[in-house]
């Protein structure tokens, strides 16, 4: 892996997190200042701190497990415990942050919630303008992609992990792409981008094998943004 200009502490950052600073930095979309690694992120569902303690000490981790928050403290980042279910709290950061946050980061968190579109609709509220919203999930096949039907879903289950992804008892929502963006978009965010993060952007944007493997490779990151135009920074 590249050396993407991560400091000294980030060195072992998780694949993923790579493939969105490559993704999110450009000249002109915030500025000069669009590394995503440098950015102020709010990160629901932050778990112990693996992805948060990658981003500026200014991010912010939420989580409903205590354990899980106490573990971001010890790691020298803040977190909070925050039922993203529940209406409000998306307001009540807000307060406490003027101007919001500059991006969020969501992995893994939606496919465990019972309300997201509560969670999407809060998140609106803790953010600036333009800010770029990173959501990673695993998708099923569309059923109206290039292959359908048994042939995708066949190819998908011999991606490794799948089959314990998907009979994990807390993971809620088996849902394809197009469906995870109607949810971002009818939160009010706009659509940007969609990668897949377990291959190179060279590889994948190649015809037609970027497009086979879109159609039956369940690992995806969509990126997309809040309304408005970027404040200075």
């Amino acid at each position: 892996m590249a050396n993407l200009g991560f400091p000294q502490r980030t060195q072992s950052a998780p694949r993923k997190l790579h493939a969105v600073v490559r993704a999110v930095t450009a000249d002109g979309v915030d500025g000069n200042t669009t590394r995503f690694d440098r950015l102020a992120v709010l990160e629901l569902a932050c778990g112990p701190g693996r992805h948060l303690v990658h981003f500026a000490p200014a991010s912010l981790g939420l989580d409903r497990d205590p354990r899980a928050v106490e573990a971001v403290r010890a790691l020298g980042r803040d977190a909070k415990v925050e039922d993203l279910c529940v209406p409000g709290w998306g307001q009540r950061i807000a307060a406490k942050r003027p101007g919001g946050f500059e991006a969020a980061y969501l992995a893994d968190c939606l496919v465990h919630l019972q309300r997201p579109e509560v969670a999407l609709s809060e998140l609106v509220h803790a953010l600036r303008p333009g800010a770029p919203v990173v959501v990673v999930e695993w998708v099923l096949p569309e059923s109206d992609g290039p292959m359908r039907g048994g042939l995708a879903r066949a190819l998908q289950a011999l991606v490794p992990g799948t089959r314990a992804h998907w009979r994990h008892p807390e993971h809620l929502r088996a849902w394809p792409e197009s469906r995870w963006w109607a949810l971002l978009e009818s939160a009010g965010f706009e659509r940007q981008a969609s990668l897949l993060h377990s291959f190179p952007p060279g590889l994948t944007a190649r015809a037609p094998f970027g497009t086979l493997l879109r159609s039956f490779w369940p690992p995806r990151t969509l990126i997309a943004r809040t309304p408005g135009v970027p404040s200075p920074r």
